[in-house]
């Protein structure tokens, strides 16, 4: 009865402990919820209904250690991002990082499988390099990331192309070959495994790198990814670890596998085992000869048998190795096997020999410590010995993942960029005995990063040419307005003094200085601000000479001219033409260091139909210079009107695109022809005006006067000063004002009082307040038939060239004298 009682209370508490047990169970376990779609190898749904691949392994094996039960729930990858983003799963695998994605998910750190872009076309198909895709047709992957990077590689270099998408790669391939697509782009893993199913190859195009990970919706399951990160951080330092085991066994693309394979290993032991009987059975032959006789044949017999299996075996080992090199030239990616305790090269295959630009002979047997090549860093600074990568592996005895080096044949040949993967091979005890190390060619990739360091080079030198542009204009602005005061000052004076004609002539000498002046600061508003011209019937004989020996004073050079006496007049901005003519000159005389002669022609031409420099047909006046210089050479003179070309070790390259496009705004043409040590001829055309060239009013003065209200607005007090002197002497009665503000309420209390301004002068541009163009919009809602006049140091300003288009019924470029402004008045009142 005690035993029984015994026996219950034992059993009873047995079954506590066991609930008890369960019970803990069932508090460290939980449910992981897990989003799979098919990208096999490294994650894919087997025939079976079984979750497989690199990323299941370590999934499992992590699971395993930490209790958690894991429901994989398989679909299409847009069905697992959007099972992801409304919680019907906690995590998705095979993942790659990327920018917008960012945004949305959070990833472990630690990537499972590094994969890249890559760019197949139909055999032969001449397609080598990113440029070869101008205008072509680009099969891709629907709702893809590789397309969105490659678009932006695509837009760096200008490049169009029409993308074509497609619900999977196996689409992809088939329209490759069917010609409906001229490339495709792919992720490397997934192309090597189903190229071979078709007429295809890779190109050697690559991009985008990209890192596989775990993910999980944006601040969500943080600690499922933290404990993945730890497991595959463990994983990773363990070379005998699951994760080492599932990507030799699965990507056998990246990692070849050098094991003896099971069969070969019971071959061999088959072959060991018969050597052993053989011995035995020539030891007992010998001794019972006579009476094994029969025995004897019935050996023989097996022997042969025997010997039929071992030629056997031999033939599918040589098979087998066979289709192990097959594969081994076969894949994109180079590789290259070397024998640790021989230090040398044993193995390779022909991808590899591209990439480093080697013969077999040159590579096979070699010392992986001197091997015929140099590596460098990517700051082309040469790596050590000891950073070579098979010796950072025999150093460390663990993997070596993205190292990227550049490989050096010939000094004078640009190097080979390569990303590098070295693996170590392990022994049954435990000892390196190889190291197979993959390489990918990356130096198109390493071009683009080059070009667009340079790109952004280029847009700094380009921002600070702006800066420059917007220092002088404003300078020329500043300038103008200085020049105004002194230029209409003098012009008020020599009306005083118009009898006395020594002041008169210092006069006229200062008044022609500021004239000058302004052409100069007309020069560095040209070159700050370009825009249209201000066109008007110019003497272009006057102005070729004019602006031809004002650059030449002091040269070694000298300027010979035969223009025509009968040449036609013509509609041009005389400052932009002074400018271009300038341009020319200086250029022909910095070409004659000892000196020469600048031959300047011009004549009367018509241009018919069909020409060579595609102008309309019409009259035009051709302006010829020609230097007796150093000349240009045929390969750069294409080139001398891009902006920023030169020659010169301190020339800007912006004189001849800037002369270049001021003859074009003019509708007209300027070439060049040169040869070396001969010398250079520009050609220019203008088109011709039917309009008489305006004769030079030779009186010192334009009647004008007047009487009325005048509002003038200006930002400079002496300004206002000035042209109130000149107004008051016309007979007008000036009002002033600083901006636009001022004047709006000036006007608008006048014009509600019905004493309205006759004519309102505003000045263009007024720093930090309302200009001209902003004041007179306003001027025409309060009163539409107001008069106004545009002024300027700004002359090229389009409001300028195109006043009336604003509202304006008249301009006075500045600076100005009172004839000027005379002379205004009297077009606006007539």
């Amino acid at each position: 009865m005690q035993e029984n009682i015994a026996m219950k209370f034992f059993t009873l508490f047995f079954l506590v402990i066991l609930n008890f047990q369960n019970i803990s169970f069932g508090q460290d376990s939980r449910m992981v919820k897990v989003g799979i779609y098919n990208f096999k190898p490294l994650v894919y749904i087997n025939e079976a209904g079984e979750a497989k691949g690199l990323f299941v392994d370590v999934l499992n094996h992590i699971a395993k250690e930490k209790k958690w039960e894991i429901n994989y729930i398989p679909g299409s990858w847009q069905e697992c991002l959007s099972r992801l983003q409304s919680g019907e799963i906690d995590i998705l695998t095979n993942v790659a990082q990327t920018e917008d994605r960012n945004k949305i998910m959070d990833f472990t750190e630690n990537y499972l499988f590094l994969d890249w872009g890559v760019v197949y076309r139909k055999n032969n198909s001449p397609i080598d390099t990113i440029f070869d895709l101008q205008d072509k047709t680009i099969g891709v992957l629907n709702r893809g990331r590789a397309s969105g990077a490659f678009q932006q590689l695509l837009d760096q270099f200008g490049i169009r192309s029409r993308f074509l998408k497609n619900e999977n790669y196996t689409q992809i391939f088939e329209a490759i070959e069917k010609s409906e697509v001229d490339v495709g782009l792919f992720l490397n893993t997934v192309a090597i495994e189903l190229a071979s199913n078709y007429d295809v190859e890779q190109t050697p195009i690559v991009f985008s790198p990209a890192k596989f990970k775990f993910a999980a919706k944006e601040n969500q399951n943080r600690e499922i990814l933290s404990t993945l990160d730890k497991g595959i951080s463990e994983l990773k330092t363990d070379k005998n670890s699951i994760y080492y085991q599932s990507l030799h066994k699965g990507i056998n693309a990246y990692e070849p596998n050098e094991i003896i394979p099971p069969w070969l290993i019971t071959a061999l032991l088959v072959i060991i085992l018969v050597s052993f009987i053989l011995v035995v059975f020539n030891i007992v032959l010998r001794k019972s000869i006579r009476y094994k006789t029969s025995k004897l044949v019935e050996t023989n017999e097996r022997l042969e048998k025997e010997i039929d299996e071992r030629s056997r075996a031999e033939e599918l080992l040589k098979q087998s190795e066979g289709r192990l090199n097959n594969l081994l030239q076969s894949i994109q990616a180079g590789v290259v096997v070397h024998d640790v305790k021989q230090s040398r090269i044993i193995q390779f295959n022909a991808t590899a020999l591209d990439i480093l630009g080697m013969t077999a002979d040159q590579v096979l047997g070699k010392s992986t410590i001197d091997p015929g090549w140099a590596f460098i860093h990517e700051n082309n600074k040469p790596m050590s010995v000891d950073e070579y990568p098979v010796n950072i592996v025999k150093q460390t005895k663990r993997p070596l993942w993205d190292y990227i080096v550049g490989i050096v044949k010939d000094s004078k040949v640009e190097p080979t960029w390569a990303i590098i993967k070295a693996t170590p091979q392990f022994d049954k005890d435990g000892e390196m005995f190889e190291i197979i190390v993959s390489s990918m060619d990356i130096t198109e990739l390493k071009r683009t990063e080059t070009k667009n360091l340079q790109l952004e080079a280029h847009l700094f030198q380009t921002q600070k040419l702006e800066a420059i542009g917007t220092l002088a204009g404003g300078i020329a602005h500043d300038f103008n307005n200085m020049l105004g005061i002194i230029y209409g000052n003098v012009s008020y004076l020599l009306n005083d003094y118009s009898e006395n004609e020594e002041i008169v002539e210092v006069l006229s000498d200062i008044q022609e200085g500021a004239k000058k002046a302004q052409n100069l600061t007309q020069q560095l508003l040209t070159f700050a601000k370009g825009g249209a011209p201000i066109k008007k019937t110019t003497n272009i004989n006057k102005l070729i000479k004019d602006s031809a020996i004002f650059v030449t004073r002091g040269a070694k050079s000298k300027c010979n001219f035969d223009l025509a006496d009968d040449l036609w007049s013509a509609e041009v901005d005389a400052g932009q033409l002074n400018q271009v003519i300038s341009n020319l000159v200086i250029n022909a005389s910095q070409a004659m260091p000892i000196g020469g002669i600048i031959t300047i022609r011009s004549e009367n031409i018509e241009i018919e139909k069909g020409n060579t420099i595609h102008l309309p047909t019409g009259k035009y006046i051709k302006i010829i210079l020609e230097d007796q210089g150093v000349g240009i050479s045929e390969k750069n003179l294409p080139n001398i009107f891009d902006p920023y070309f030169t020659t010169k070790q301190t020339g800007s390259g912006l004189g001849l695109s800037t002369s270049y496009s001021i003859i074009k705004n003019h509708g007209g043409h300027i070439g060049a022809v040169s040869k070396l040590d001969e010398g250079t001829t520009f050609n220019i055309f203008l088109p011709a005006s039917d309009n008489e060239i305006p004769a030079v009013d030779k009186k010192l003065t334009i009647a004008n006067s007047g009487h009325g209200k005048i509002l003038v607005m200006d930002d400079e007090e002496p300004i206002l000063k000035m042209v109130g002197r000149m107004l008051n002497r016309m007979g007008y009665e000036p009002y002033y004002a600083k901006d636009g503000e001022q004047v709006i309420e000036i006007y608008r209390t006048a014009l509600q009082s019905g004493k309205q301004f006759k004519l309102v002068i505003l000045d263009l541009t007024i720093p930090g307040g309302m200009g001209g163009k902003e004041t007179i919009e306003k001027l025409l809602q309060i009163n539409p038939d107001v008069k106004a006049v545009v002024s300027s140091g700004y002359s090229n300003d389009p409001v300028m060239s195109n006043y009336k288009k604003y509202g304006f019924c008249g301009v006075i470029p500045k600076p100005y004298s009172q004839d000027e402004v005379a002379k205004v008045f009297n077009e606006i009142n007539s």
